[in-house]
């Protein structure tokens, strides 16, 4: 018996909402065991960890949620329209393409990047800190400004003469609880460069956010499931 299109449809987005209420389950799951696992103080903690194996399984365990989560072309749009767009829907998550990602002689090897495309501009999302252990990534601003470099030269090789090479926009998601980062968010910042030449120094900033430390009044703007995301890290920040 042929379904109709009314029920197809209704079928499809029930599909969507229980995959994305899955996805939602797997991070928040991912990080109880995260905090149960990596806090010596938690009542609730039972298995140590004992082994490197253990340790990267529960933190791959995270990241797979994370990056599921992300990949929602709304998850996606919401983040962005938020946080560099203070909530205005400027990127349509209908319009929406996924773009593939190189990963052959990248720096990054840790970090998540989901990657999508509207309207001739490049969005990236680059995840960091996933769990408790994370060391301070004072090297960010360099690794990222070379994983873009890396990309304008591909995007250089493949598009038409005839047509306009669009701008790639990174963003980067920290998701640490433990301690607000101290990195430096600006290549000049890193390499710190001598007053007399610093004029003749390009520069290279980096759209990160600490999302533990987001105010209220930012998190209220999210309408996907990312504000759940964001509030079960800042409710583990409080009680650290």
């Amino acid at each position: 018996m042929k379904m109709s299109g009314l029920k197809k449809e209704g079928a499809c987005q029930l599909k969507r909402m229980t995959s994305r209420s899955s996805d939602l389950w797997s991070f928040k799951l991912a990080l109880t065991i995260k905090k149960q696992v990596c806090d010596p103080y938690s009542r609730t903690a039972i298995t140590p960890v004992h082994s490197k194996f253990d340790q990267r399984r529960k933190r791959n365990a995270t990241k797979h949620a994370i990056e599921k989560l992300i990949r929602h072309n709304d998850v996606f749009a919401d983040i962005v329209n938020v946080l560099l767009f203070d909530g205005k829907e400027r990127l349509p998550y209908q319009e929406l393409q996924d773009s593939e990602y190189r990963t052959e002689g990248r720096t990054r090897q840790h970090a998540a990047h989901i990657e999508k495309r509207w309207s001739g501009l490049t969005f990236q999302i680059h995840c960091i800190g996933y769990d408790a252990a994370s060391m301070e990534d004072s090297d960010l601003p360099m690794e990222l400004y070379c994983d873009t470099m890396d990309d304008y030269v591909d995007k250089a090789s493949q598009h038409e003469s005839d047509e306009l090479m669009g701008p790639i926009v990174p963003l980067v998601l920290d998701f640490r609880t433990a301690n607000r980062s101290t990195a430096p968010s600006t290549l000049k910042e890193l390499l710190n460069p001598d007053p007399k030449i610093d004029r003749f120094v390009s520069d290279f900033r980096i759209n990160r956010f600490d999302l533990a430390w987001l105010p209220e009044s930012t998190v209220e703007k999210f309408k996907s499931d990312f504000r759940a995301v964001i509030q079960a890290l800042i409710q583990q920040r409080k009680r650290q």
